[in-house]
């Protein structure tokens, strides 16, 4: 390539004629050629190796969220980890397992509804709802605040026989709650999911067959597990239907771009006295 720039300088303090300029098209074309058939015979790879399914829930469990940098880390982990799962509980019934999306090359069907991009997939954002709860005000614990996603969640059914069943996605949200060292877990139903074609359209709630199922009335916001360090394999599906039925409500969720100012100072508060 040296050799390419000498040649290139060298024309410009040349006569601006006809056969300068195409001598120097030819050598710019020979040039990049060269460069094209040098760069594919690199054999390199642009892919960090697979991350595994531990590998992010161990990285989330040592999250500080006050940290961008630790954000980007997260981001950068779960960019590796869209073509394959994290579980999240299963008994001898059902498999339940939390599904990032997948990068432009893959299939999206898989994505969080929320948003399909990877640059926002675990960009903060604020919870509100646009309803007041059918739960007490007093209720505990509270919707939280600042969330982000970690991907859609999907159910697969156990079975026997050496079968192929495919993960059937649902319509909600796995979220962790950020202002808090605790890092809860919820659930959070995506009323207007967006499809492959980048359309949103209404799934209404009540028309949905229960995901969990001793979890019979309709909710869609609820707490699936009070402490992020307790995901792990001893984890019951039981356990996590207790968790919805205690905290289960209906608040009609949305969320909205987080303000940095206002989210460094909520987390600031809740993460006072850690570390």
């Amino acid at each position: 390539m040296d050799q390419y720039y000498r040649e290139i300088a060298a024309r410009m303090n040349s006569t601006d004629d006809d056969d300068s300029i195409d001598r120097l098209k030819e050598i710019a074309g020979a040039h990049v050629v060269g460069f094209i058939k040098w760069r594919a015979s690199q054999n390199r790879s642009h892919r960090a190796p697979q991350k595994q399914p531990s590998e992010i829930i161990t990285f989330l469990q040592r999250l500080d969220c006050r940290q961008d940098l630790q954000l980007s880390k997260l981001s950068f982990a779960c960019l590796f980890a869209r073509s394959i799962d994290i579980p999240l509980v299963k008994d001898d019934h059902f498999r339940y397992v939390d599904l990032p999306p997948l990068d432009d090359e893959g299939d999206s069907s898989g994505s969080a509804g929320c948003s399909q991009s990877s640059e926002l997939h675990l960009t903060l954002s604020a919870l509100l709802p646009s309803r007041p709860s059918t739960k007490e005000i007093t209720a505990k614990p509270t919707l939280p605040q600042y969330i982000f996603q970690l991907g859609r969640l999907h159910v697969e059914e156990v079975r026997a026989s050496s079968t192929a069943i495919p993960l059937e996605p649902t319509y909600f949200v796995v979220v962790v709650d950020v202002t808090t060292p605790s890092k809860p877990l919820w659930l959070i139903y995506d009323y207007h999911p967006e499809n492959n074609l980048g359309e949103r359209s209404l799934v209404k709630l009540e028309e949905q067959e229960p995901v969990f199922p001793n979890v019979g009335r309709p909710f869609d916001a609820a707490q699936i597990l009070p402490r992020i360090q307790d995901w792990n394999d001893k984890l019951t599906v039981e356990a996590v239907e207790s968790e919805i039925l205690r905290t289960r409500r209906i608040v009609e969720p949305r969320l909205t771009s987080a303000t940095s100012a206002k989210v460094a100072g909520v987390l600031d508060a809740g993460w006072r006295g850690q570390r």
